[in-house]
């Protein structure tokens, strides 16, 4: 028994079809477009197995992205990816309140790293957060762990130092 052959509904023309694919500043979302593209061209005539060889894609994808675009048109061809996470842990509010206290000194007065924005978002939201999540939102607020550069034991001090530079021969 041979399949049915999948039918675009005509949302768009071809040549539209093609200005969208090429004008789409999303990744993604491009690749869909010229997926449709390809499918839409009667001059080729692509079934769903040659276009998702093109591609780089399964069939079933192209089939896929064929129902949701007869379906939902442009809104089909999303990527459904975008916003399906949940909220952020932390609100405006709380993240303001985290930039706060990041910008004083933590509790143990030592430096900010995961596991202390961890335990501070545990007391804060009353739950257990894991220290990569602290981690996380220490680097999404733009802060970083500032270590100072380790230094020899037996190193010279500033003063001996500028002594050396003032009786080297080489200067």
């Amino acid at each position: 028994m041979k399949n049915k052959r999948l039918t675009l509904t005509p949302h768009y023309t071809t040549e539209e079809l093609k200005a969208r694919y090429l004008t789409c500043e999303h990744p993604v979302e491009r690749s869909h477009w010229q997926i449709i593209w390809l499918m839409s061209r009667k001059d080729k005539n692509y079934s769903c197995s040659q276009v998702a060889d093109l591609m780089g894609c399964t069939s079933d994808w192209v089939r896929k992205l064929v129902r949701r675009y007869n379906e939902e048109a442009e809104d089909g061809l999303r990527d459904k990816r975008r916003d399906n996470g949940n909220a952020p842990i932390l609100d405006d509010a709380l993240q303001d309140e985290l930039i706060m206290a990041l910008e004083s000194e933590p509790p143990d007065h030592g430096l900010w790293t995961g596991p202390k924005v961890a335990s501070w978002m545990s007391k804060k939201l009353g739950r257990k957060i894991h220290a990569t999540t602290g981690w996380r939102w220490l680097v999404q607020l733009g802060w970083s762990a500032k270590v100072p550069r380790r230094q020899h034991a037996k190193s010279a001090t500033e003063e001996e130092q500028a002594a050396f530079k003032k009786n080297s021969k080489i200067m």
